[in-house]
């Protein structure tokens, strides 16, 4: 198998001339030439806020439907190298931390319709397994005082193969339904060159028969592309590891994040080495081979690869954020979009409890979109996950529309995108150049 997918990723990069391609337009290529999109748009000195303004703004009105509701832990043994979250190691400070999430989750909450609905409720971090599972427990049953258990979807943890806290196997199925755990890769080389702690696969496959023994069905994984000391053959050997994974029956869905934090491996006084591109591209296209042609998962969202019954929930940075809360975010600089408005709390842990003993919440940063950003932040954000349309959440004029128009032409016929009933969705090229594509969207508005 792994020489079948070498052999299919050479021909396509040779008959496309993708190093040629790279070589000519290296400018044009990635999210390189400034920061990712993770919020749009960035905060500024202007947004700085009231501790308080997101909760004044959050109890003007009843909210009815809330697409992902998460939960920051930030804490972690240590920092992975390409971690481009904020965590913290200090881990003296994971009970006052639980008491503050608590505390702001709680205010919240508590303001919600009695049938509000959720679509994804996650523990993120940082490293959420670290946490006993009665801290999991206590988050839980507060949040279903006021959302009823069935009323939510999908509710997922985080977990570290290494770093489970026994007590946390006692939740499975009762309380969350769906795990993601981290692995990036399963070479020990690599995963020592970018600073983070190896797991062989035996250690994998106990966890998951134990979840499974916990009658979890959505088991997730994560990897990367792009992490120093990777190349084409430590991630063939990784999707061997999957490919046996799958044959047993103990995962679910796959997904492959690109680096996007990077180091001197793959840049040079921030000019990105044309190599590297090349290297990721061949790599992320390997895990496509497989996926599409082995096992027959579907990609949907971009990097998010499943079978037709486990698909992902749209992205909640492409939700219309005026009938729906896309996204509610408690902890330490969780961020949060409704009503129009973009919210950061304090990134600083310490300085996060404090505000949330003194003020009862901790927001730093806010931002209200008027109707141009908002159609800005739909494109960007449906493009960065690998599909957009014309459905933009404001009527945007005629001439704007035929800009657009041009725009999705000029990508079809470069073989960036490829329309698919009515959305259009990025392809091998497309993924490549998905910075380029962002920026000539973005010039709609400008």
């Amino acid at each position: 198998m792994e020489k079948t997918i070498l052999e299919s990723v050479s021909r396509y990069v040779d008959n496309y001339d993708i190093g040629k391609i790279i070589e000519t337009y290296i400018d044009m290529i990635g999210p390189y030439k400034k920061d990712w999109v993770s919020i749009y748009p960035n905060f500024t000195s202007k947004d700085h806020d009231t501790h308080t303004s997101m909760f004044e703004r959050w109890v003007l009105e009843k909210h009815f439907s809330i697409a992902f509701l998460y939960f920051h832990i930030p804490f972690c043994i240590r920092k992975c190298s390409y971690c481009i979250f904020h965590t913290i190691s200090d881990l003296s400070l994971i009970n006052e931390y639980l008491k503050a999430i608590h505390k702001e989750a709680y205010a919240f909450l508590t303001r919600l319709s009695s049938n509000t609905k959720v679509q994804h409720l996650y523990f993120g971090g940082g490293t959420p397994s670290l946490l006993p599972g009665n801290s999991i427990k206590t988050l839980l049953e507060t949040t279903f005082k006021f959302i009823h258990r069935d009323n939510i979807q999908k509710i997922t943890i985080e977990l570290h193969p290494e770093f489970i806290n026994s007590s946390i196997y006692n939740l499975a199925g009762s309380y969350f339904n769906r795990v993601s755990i981290g692995i990036q890769s399963f070479s020990r080389f690599v995963l020592n060159e970018n600073k983070r702690i190896y797991v062989d696969l035996q250690k994998i496959e106990t966890i998951c028969i134990g979840l499974r023994k916990k009658h979890i069905q959505d088991i997730n994984l994560d990897f990367m592309v792009g992490l120093d000391g990777q190349n084409i053959d430590s991630v063939l050997q990784d999707i061997s590891e999957i490919n046996k994974l799958v044959n047993k029956g103990l995962i679910d869905s796959v997904t492959v994040y690109p680096r996007i934090y990077l180091s001197s491996y793959a840049m040079a006084n921030k000019t990105i080495y044309k190599d590297y591109l090349l290297k990721r591209f061949k790599m992320l296209l390997a895990y496509k081979e497989y996926f599409a042609k082995y096992v027959n998962w579907i990609e949907s969202p971009m990097y998010f690869f499943a079978s037709k019954k486990k698909l992902c929930f749209q992205p909640s940075s492409t939700i219309n954020g005026t009938s729906t809360v896309a996204k509610l975010g408690f902890g330490s600089s969780a961020y949060s979009y409704f009503d129009n408005t973009n919210f950061r709390n304090t990134i600083q842990v310490k300085k996060y409890c404090n505000n949330i003993t003194k003020y009862g919440t901790s927001t730093e940063h806010s931002h209200y979109l008027n109707s141009q950003e908002i159609n800005r932040r739909y494109l960007i954000f449906g493009a960065k996950r690998g599909y957009f349309d014309y459905a933009l959440p404001f009527t945007i004029s005629r001439e704007a529309t035929e800009r657009l128009n041009n725009l999705v032409n000029n990508f079809i016929d470069k073989g960036l995108v490829i329309t698919n009933n009515k959305k259009f969705e990025l392809t091998l090229l497309g993924n490549l150049f998905v910075g380029w594509i962002i920026e000539q969207l973005d010039t709609l508005f400008s």
